[in-house]
């Protein structure tokens, strides 16, 4: 499997031309080895933080659902414990975090070359301090293939799920029903368990079930299913209130990869200090154990356990007799020749209690976006900066950023922070498709994706494709001159002038501008020559021409 993937790497490079990592700026300060952090990932598991808020549970899904940076996945995990409690937990951060030999890059080009001929979109990556993070996918299918070719990458030493969960009180579940598409009847199912009653199902293989039996019970009757191997898709609907400032886990999961044996610090290496992370490991593990920043880590214990009985202070001495020649192990030949990699440092810790920037006569919102040096232009001032209630969080610099509007964002840096945090202005509102174009920097930064085509008459059809970039950019952003209006303006070209009475259909191109927090969006482009968009916060809209978007709404229509 390795050698396929790689190879598949391997061709995708002699396509692209020259082997590159993801961008860096060679006039970037060094990685910053230890910076001030409010919370560490490795305090948890994540079956062990799960555990914390459950108690004893079972999954109600029926089994633990995979987690994973994707935009449209829903982060509402459902536990039921053994006092028939259901608990609602929200994961609101998912990211992967990737780990390199010491002064290798991740070959980040090479990669997304793969991935595109799948005809795949390349996942969202950001470097954090000396690891690579993936932090948004537009498809499991696109997030599972690139982990595949990071997996097989050989300077790729360890792979860690890092997540941010928190319980849902405010808010409670209620279980409208289940389906069941398994191999028994809606009799023998009621059979086996009678605290289901049949109802009429309206999806075609499914059938259909309500319980009504004692809350009380419900747990031990999900247990008897699930051990029976019997899975349920569950109907339900939640509140939603609101929840403020909630307990959070921070905790992580690893991606267990083929590692190097012996390299117990996943350093890329294997010499004498493997040895020493291993046994102040087990000497010490409040300090140096698998929850300890800075201490072993799962990858690490695999790599350290060399005779397979697990991690002991065996494995240390066979480190140690092998660099000497006298042990089993094979020692890898390290490359000398290694030097540093300055990345462009950040420092993700989480500072979001300031939401409002008051700039310009305006209020500027935090878009959640964290950007490096290289995006970062001018200073402009010190300026007041509001928590999400409205009250003073005290005072920010404020900077340009490089090639790109201050109307329409502005990078904040709080006092003593390392970040540099990316705040929209919500208000703002272009005249020309050319000032959009140019105060977004969107030639630089607009990522587009796919196409999904809707037809709703005379019958619903939706149809996904992938974009043919550079045909939708020309033909939507081709004419600089083209004004444009704000969602609520009255132009004659507004959307509400569409005629819907025949064949009626539209297409959504889907976009992200990810450097300003904005992960998924869509260009509507309408029968009549209206395109629409929410990129800009109040919504915005212009005229191309009916005739320009019937031919582009008929490239991907869907051929019988």
């Amino acid at each position: 499997m390795e050698k396929k993937i790689m190879s598949i790497i391997a061709a995708a490079a002699m396509i692209c031309g020259v082997n590159t990592a993801l961008p860096v700026n060679a006039e970037s300060p060094a990685i910053v080895e230890t910076a001030a952090k409010s919370f560490s990932y490795k305090g948890m598991t994540f079956d062990e933080a799960i555990k914390d808020i459950s108690g004893n549970y079972i999954w109600l899904s029926g089994s633990k659902e995979k987690l994973t940076p994707d935009w449209k996945y829903n982060r509402n995990l459902l536990t039921l414990d053994e006092n028939s409690k259901i608990h609602i937990i929200e994961a609101t951060y998912v990211a992967t975090a990737i780990k390199m030999e010491a002064g290798k890059v991740l070959p980040y080009d090479d990669i997304k070359a793969a991935v595109e001929a799948e005809r795949l979109i390349m996942p969202i990556f950001r470097k954090n301090g000396s690891e690579y993070e993936i932090i948004s996918a537009e498809s499991r299918e696109a997030y599972d293939y690139t982990l595949e070719l990071i997996k097989a990458c050989p300077e790729v030493t360890a792979i860690n799920m890092h997540y941010k969960l928190y319980e849902d009180t405010a808010n409670y579940v209620s279980m409208g029903g289940v389906y069941y598409s398994g191999d028994m009847t809606a009799d023998e199912f009621t059979e086996k368990y009678p605290d289901f009653t049949a109802q009429k199902s309206d999806v075609e293989g499914k059938l259909y079930f309500s319980y009504n039996s004692n809350g009380n019970n419900f747990y031990e009757t999900m247990k008897n299913i699930q051990d029976n191997g019997d899975r349920l898709e569950f109907m339900w609907g939640m509140t939603e209130l609101a929840l403020l400032n909630p307990e959070m886990y921070y905790c992580n999961e690893p991606v267990i990869i083929d590692g190097t044996m012996g390299d117990a610090n996943i350093d890329g290496y294997v010499d004498l200090s493997d040895s020493v992370m291993i046994m102040q490991s087990l000497a010490n593990p409040d300090k140096y154990g698998i929850t300890a920043d800075g201490g072993i880590t799962a990858q690490g214990k695999v790599n350290g356990d060399t005779d397979g009985n697990g991690l002991t202070n065996n494995d240390a001495r066979e480190i140690q007799m092998s660099l000497l020649g006298l042990g089993s192990l094979p020692i890898p030949q390290k490359d000398d020749d290694i030097t540093l990699v300055n990345y462009d440092y950040v420092d993700f810790t989480e500072e979001d209690n300031n939401f409002i920037l008051n700039f310009n006569d305006k209020e500027y919102y935090n878009s959640g976006a964290t950007v490096g040096l290289d995006a970062i232009g001018n200073e402009i001032g010190e300026y007041e900066v509001l928590d999400r209630e409205k009250n003073s969080g005290g005072t920010a610099d404020v900077l340009a950023m490089a090639d790109v509007s201050s109307e329409f964002a502005v990078a904040v840096k709080y006092n003593g922070s390392n970040n540099y945090h990316v705040y929209r202005n919500m208000w703002y509102q272009p005249k020309t498709v050319g000032q959009l174009i140019d105060d977004y920097n969107l030639e630089k930064y607009l990522n587009i994706y796919n196409v999904v085509y809707n037809g709703y008459r005379p019958e619903h059809i939706s149809e996904k494709y992938l974009a043919d970039k550079e045909y939708i950019w020309n033909t939507l952003f081709g004419n600089r001159d083209l004004e444009t209006s704000g969602a609520n303006d009255d132009a004659f070209y507004s959307i509400s002038q569409i005629d819907r009475k025949d064949r009626y259909c539209e297409l959504e191109v889907i976009c992200s501008l990810p450097v300003f927090g904005r992960n998924s969006f869509a260009l509507k482009v309408h029968m009549n020559g209206v395109v629409w968009t929410n990129m800009v916060e109040c919504g915005t809209h212009f005229y191309i021409g009916e005739e320009k978007a019937l031919e582009l709404i008929e490239k991907y229509s869907p051929k019988s």
